[in-house]
């Protein structure tokens, strides 16, 4: 990861239960990440919190807020970072989450 903020993900899930996302933080930030379908609907908050300065990886195990297995499909992951100061930075990947059945 370069200096800044950001957020990475694999294209699509490495395993048929979990998918890594990375993200990196310049200063000190109020983050939020999370996992929504293709029509913005909320399926999953993975992290929400301040957070040093510094690189990061959170799971996604495939399940929604609810603890249901998401479906087979197209899924946004976004990150949104307030810095002091008031700036905020949103960045987000798609992902396609597919199990082998």
């Amino acid at each position: 990861m370069s200096f800044g903020y950001q957020l990475e993900t694999g294209s699509s899930v490495s395993t048929p239960t979990k998918v890594a996302i990375s993200f990196g933080l310049p200063r000190i930030s109020d983050v939020i990440i999370e996992v929504s379908d293709t029509t913005g609907q909320r399926v999953r908050l993975l992290v929400t919190g301040t957070h040093s300065a510094g690189e990061y990886t959170v799971e996604w195990d495939g399940r929604t807020d609810g603890g249901h297995i998401a479906s087979d499909g197209v899924y946004r992951v976004r990150l949104t970072a307030n810095a002091a100061g008031g700036r905020t930075f949103i960045q987000s990947r798609l992902i396609t989450l597919q199990r082998h059945h």
